[in-house]
């Protein structure tokens, strides 16, 4: 879980999923600024990439064994691609290394 490292509070789940930026994360209670360690992107991007890549061995399957059109299996590997990204930010969330951003 994300804590801000200026007022120790903990960052919601809801908060942290509805933000646009997906390595910078605003504190609700002091308005700090956090931003994703390495550790972070790391998760991001291993968990995106991974939901596509199966998302994309069931549209493959689906294509050729299923009898699915090329739009099917497209939408498959969209959808796949989308739940990924959900994993990714549920699992950055949990384990991720957010730290507070110096202003130079």
């Amino acid at each position: 879980m994300i804590r801000c490292e200026k007022c120790e509070k903990r960052v919601p789940l809801r908060v942290y999923l509805w933000r646009l930026r997906p390595f910078t994360l605003i504190c609700p209670v002091c308005q700090a600024m956090l931003v994703a360690g390495g550790r972070a992107k790391r998760i991001f991007w291993v968990t995106c990439l991974g939901g596509g890549v199966l998302s994309g061995i069931a549209a493959i399957y689906a294509r050729h064994s299923l009898g699915w059109n090329h739009m099917e299996a497209l939408s498959l590997i969209a959808v796949g691609g989308v739940i990924g990204g959900i994993a990714a930010s549920v699992l950055g969330w949990k384990f991720s290394d957010y730290r507070q951003k110096v202003q130079s």
